[in-house]
């Protein structure tokens, strides 16, 4: 995380945004080892561990209160909960509006 080495490697990101894990690992470590440790075949994904029984049933209990609906599109958070493999990224999001439910009630 050094600011030097994290500069230097924005620098070689492409018009989309950074390099692919497998692009970066063959620039920084091409030299050093084979492709076949430098490419990734399969992703682990923990979406399902982390968003469970308690969560899903939460998420569909969920009335689309407690978001700034200025940024967040409730009934498509709701259909991105309702997915079989939820978006991670709305994972803080799910606990802000337990959190704000669970003060409310």
């Amino acid at each position: 995380m050094h600011p030097r080495f994290l500069s230097a490697y924005a620098r070689h990101g492409t018009v989309v945004g950074p390099l692919t894990r497998s692009a970066a690992m063959r620039e920084l470590f091409g030299h050093l080892l084979p492709d076949d440790v430098l490419r990734r075949r399969t992703k682990a994904a923990f979406n399902t561990t982390l968003f469970g029984e308690h969560s899903r049933g939460f998420a569909d209990r969920w009335d689309g209160r407690g978001v700034d609906t200025a940024l967040v599109y409730p009934a498509g958070l709701a259909a991105t909960w309702r997915e079989k493999v939820p978006d991670g990224r709305t994972f803080a999001l799910l606990q802000s509006v337990w959190l704000r439910d669970a003060e409310v009630t």
